[in-house]
């Protein structure tokens, strides 16, 4: 998919010979220019980036529900210690609405890191079609903390996690297509709002987005003709098109999941 930086534990040591050794504690860094990561305990596994997705791939590629085909986006942060992945699925399509003409594709994302500031998670999410506007909301389907643990990653938990996702995701459709006809609130819109963590300047430029499949802004709350449905895709277009940082994005994304 693309080159990824090498990583290794090696010894904590101190002192003016750097004689002494902590017993308990390893370093975590990238070998080719002696970057320090983090500083985790013995325990801590290290999941490579690398090995992570083709975990993922080899799972993927075993199962014909997922189609024969896969786009996969990888970005990196940090000097690498921060991976973000997604891989959508444009042989499987639900659609939202009733004429069909609003569809997604499954996804599924992919978050690990060096520097123990993400946990590793896979998530099961969607792609919208009508706009490239990939949709954030998802579920958490797995979450390994591997500051305590030895073993590596599990490639059937993984298999049975994802395969069990494509039912649950059937579920997912149903309630999108009834946000399709609710009309949001301007209650709903002031949580949703304060929820996330949005700037001043953030929330002018929301209110200012263009839903780019029906031309409708947020102003249309006031005359109650935003639906549920486009006002989370406005949030979404937002967040996917316009917001850069990738550290920030994640961190609204994360927050939308949690919300909706």
């Amino acid at each position: 998919m693309r080159e990824f930086p090498k990583v290794k534990s090696e010894l904590v040591t101190w002192g003016f010979d750097k004689r002494v050794i902590s017993p308990e504690h390893q370093a975590i860094i990238n070998p080719d220019n002696g970057e320090v990561y983090a500083i985790t305990s013995k325990h801590y596994r290290i999941v490579e980036h690398e090995e992570l997705l083709d975990t993922i791939v080899g799972v993927i590629q075993g199962e014909p529900e997922y189609g024969e085909h896969y786009d996969t986006d990888v970005w990196l942060s940090d000097n690498g210690a921060k991976m973000h992945a997604k891989f959508r699925f444009p042989d499987i399509e639900f659609p939202v609405n009733g004429n069909g003409g609003d569809m997604v594709n499954p996804t599924v994302e992919v978050f690990n890191s060096y520097d123990m500031s993400w946990a590793l998670k896979v998530m099961f999410g969607a792609f919208r079609l009508v706009c490239s506007n990939g949709l954030v909301i998802g579920k958490i389907m797995m979450n390994y903390r591997r500051k305590h643990m030895s073993e590596g990653v599990s490639q059937e938990r993984i298999k049975q996690i994802l395969m069990g996702s494509l039912e649950k995701f059937s579920f997912q459709t149903d309630l999108w297509k009834s946000w399709v006809d609710k009309v949001t609130t301007f209650k709903e819109y002031e949580d949703v709002m304060t929820a996330l963590p949005l700037s001043e300047k953030d929330r002018e430029d929301i209110g200012n987005e263009v839903e780019v499949s029906s031309d409708i802004m947020m102003d249309s709350i006031k005359t109650n003709s935003l639906s549920y449905w486009l006002f989370y895709n406005i949030l979404c277009q937002y967040v996917t098109h316009k917001v850069k940082s990738e550290i920030k994005r994640v961190g609204i994304q994360n927050s939308m999941k949690r919300f909706f």
